[in-house]
């Protein structure tokens, strides 16, 4: 018996609960207002950019003129619509630092020096996943005259030795190259 079944039957009096013919009345009641509140939850959940699985990112996606991708990964497609929202107004570049950081592992470290601007990813190894929208959607709000230079962090032996792993507790980590890359 659900809260909502409880709180309605507990203000009916005692001769009326027992009643089949409205017990199963008041089940049916409490099962469609179970699934209104699923489904309000969804709509609701589909209004905020981190919750949002369908109708909602299509669209955030058509307002901001993103080409919806299906093959992109949820988290990427939410990444660009938070760049997106991010990207409006001046720009600076605690704007640009901003924008890289609703990225997944966007953490970044931004320079700009004459005619570029340096973004150097810190919070993790190798390229980021869909680093490519990212660039997209920064070329669309930092001036033409301004260049992207992009640096990465890999790891070195110096870091990798700083492990100090024997080659069995190195195999026990199980690592692929790309995870080894990003080992940083």
């Amino acid at each position: 018996m659900t809260d909502t079944l409880m709180i309605m039957l507990s203000d009916l009096p005692p001769v009326i609960r027992s009643d089949e013919l409205l017990n199963d009345l008041y089940q049916t009641i409490d099962q469609v207002i179970r699934s209104l509140d699923t489904k309000i939850e969804v709509v609701f959940n589909e209004r905020f950019v981190d919750h949002a699985v369908g109708p909602g990112l299509l669209y955030l996606e058509s307002r901001l003129g993103i080409d919806t991708d299906f093959l992109k990964p949820l988290d990427q497609r939410r990444a660009l619509i938070k760049a997106r929202l991010k990207s409006r107004g001046k720009v600076s570049l605690s704007k640009i630092d901003n924008i890289c950081e609703s990225w997944i592992n966007g953490q970044v470290d931004t320079s700009i020096n004459q005619d570029k601007i340096n973004i150097k990813f810190v919070s993790i190894g190798g390229i980021p996943e869909g680093v490519a929208d990212l660039e997209q959607t920064l070329k669309d709000i930092i001036p033409s005259h301004l260049g992207i230079t992009w640096e990465y962090t890999y790891i070195t032996w110096d870091m990798f030795e700083s492990h100090n792993w024997t080659f069995n507790q190195f195999e026990a980590q199980n690592l692929t190259w790309d995870e080894l890359e990003k080992l940083v």
